[in-house]
């Protein structure tokens, strides 16, 4: 993607979650794997001033209820199914597991990754129907069309809910603001992260440390990123040396 499709891409999405009642200050969790979409959903949800919580896909369905209720999400985004460790893990079953035993999810956006069958239930909405409306525009020249700018917020905005590991049998949120965020990101892929051009990095897409390193901070500084959908150490952990 170049930054113009990019812009695009989160733009129509951004129309989209306006279009389905998504304000500033909402909780958007994001059930997805590293697909481009995820990167486009975070950028969306940002543009919006909708607060993003992304959720590690293996989570079985309770500890998934369980990271739902804690962050307080109005919307969720899942996908069919998402690979990993060559397997497909089936996301879109364990979020409608989950969603039995969670309240205040009004609507299930769906990436269609596998093909999979999956379950359909009222409130789902696949990710392809909800940007259809832009379809077939000129990717020359994206704009931004009414309801795709961007909203002013201030810096101290919620801008992304980190779950981390429990303390004292109770989970542990941490709300990080809009400012603090991306310029630390921007200043640490400037001057502070490793030597020369390229940066290699592994680990979670619901890691803060992924999110600032291999989507906010080389966007803020224009830098070119490649994301892998997956793990490693497929078909064999020499792989990944």
């Amino acid at each position: 993607l170049t930054y113009g499709d990019l812009l695009a891409q989160v733009s129509t999405l951004a129309r989209g979650l306006r279009s389905i009642g998504v304000r500033p200050g909402d909780v958007v969790a994001l059930h997805l794997g590293l697909v481009p979409e995820a990167a486009v959903a975070m950028l969306a949800c940002a543009r919006i001033g909708a607060v993003h919580a992304v959720l590690p896909t293996p989570l079985p369905a309770e500890a998934l209820a369980d990271r739902l209720e804690n962050v307080g999400a109005k919307v969720l985004f899942t996908q069919d199914g998402a690979w990993r460790h060559g397997t497909i893990l089936p996301l879109k079953v364990r979020a409608d597991e989950a969603l039995t035993a969670v309240a205040g999810i009004e609507h299930t956006i769906v990436v269609r990754r596998t093909g999979m069958d999956v379950a359909w239930y009222e409130g789902d909405r696949w990710y392809h129907d909800l940007v259809a409306a832009d379809r077939g525009r000129s990717r020359r020249a994206p704009g931004v069309r009414a309801g795709g700018e961007a909203v002013d917020l201030p810096s101290d905005h919620p801008f992304l809910i980190i779950s981390q590991a429990h303390r004292r049998g109770r989970p542990v949120v941490v709300t990080h603001g809009l400012a603090n965020i991306l310029v630390s990101a921007a200043a640490l892929h400037e001057w502070g992260v490793g030597e020369g051009q390229r940066l290699w990095s592994a680990g979670d897409v619901a890691w803060l440390a992924v999110q600032t390193h291999g989507i906010y901070g080389p966007l803020a500084r224009g830098i070119t990123t490649v994301l892998y959908e997956g793990t490693l150490d497929v078909p064999t952990h020499a792989r990944a040396w």
